[in-house]
């Protein structure tokens, strides 16, 4: 759930990042295999510290754009911030 990620998030920084890019490389590979409608992004991955904050202040910016599920929420900020070309 995404109120358990942005926690997570706020206690440890290291395990946020971990697992913020688990989540962008298992959409990643997920849009590589033809399924674009599970992620259109475009994230330098692996996010470092600075980007994962990016993406977490993203999620907190837009609360209304929230679906609850932190891997629905990551990949919304992701191609927000991070658009394919």
């Amino acid at each position: 759930m995404t109120a358990e990620y942005l926690l997570r998030c706020e206690r440890n920084q290291d395990a946020c990042m971990a697992f913020t890019n688990r989540v962008l490389e298992v959409l990643t590979t997920a849009a590589f295999f033809q399924q674009k409608t599970i992620y259109k992004g475009c994230a330098p991955t692996p996010l470092d510290i600075e980007g994962t904050g990016q993406l977490v202040k993203w999620i907190l910016t837009y609360p209304q754009q929230a679906t609850g599920y932190a891997a629905d929420d990551i990949a919304k900020a992701a191609e927000a911030l991070w658009p394919c070309k």
